[in-house]
């Protein structure tokens, strides 16, 4: 039987909709085939079957990287609250996607859906 395991993780509406560094603690779950973050935007799917201890670090610290980088840039170019939230979770989120794919370890990927705005 093939079996795939999921774990859901919501991100509420006031946290970063991408996967935070606590995400990819599903790195060291061997039982563990997918995690699914829930965000105020989209659906974040991460696969991460059989990774290896010192990946788990690596994309830990480039989240920081990423996270600090991205605050730092979006408090000084928007002023308005809901924009830096979206202009973090934009910015973020596309550091991480091409970080994680471009690697290409261990069949490691990252996908983002978002959510469709009928407004």
């Amino acid at each position: 039987m093939n079996n795939h395991i999921a774990s859901i993780h919501n991100h509420p509406k006031n946290a970063f909709g991408p996967p935070s560094g606590k995400n990819f603690t599903i790195f060291s779950r061997s039982f563990e085939d997918y995690e699914l973050v829930v965000g105020r935007d989209g659906l974040w799917i991460l696969k991460a079957k059989g990774v290896f201890k010192n990946l788990i670090s690596e994309v830990r610290e480039a989240s920081e990287v990423f996270y600090i980088m991205v605050v730092v840039h979006c408090e000084s170019s928007h002023g308005d609250g809901g924009e830096i939230d979206k202009c973090n979770d934009r910015l973020y989120g596309d550091m991480l996607l091409k970080y994680i794919n471009d690697k290409n370890i261990n069949d490691i990927k990252l996908i983002r859906r978002e959510y469709k705005n009928d407004k």
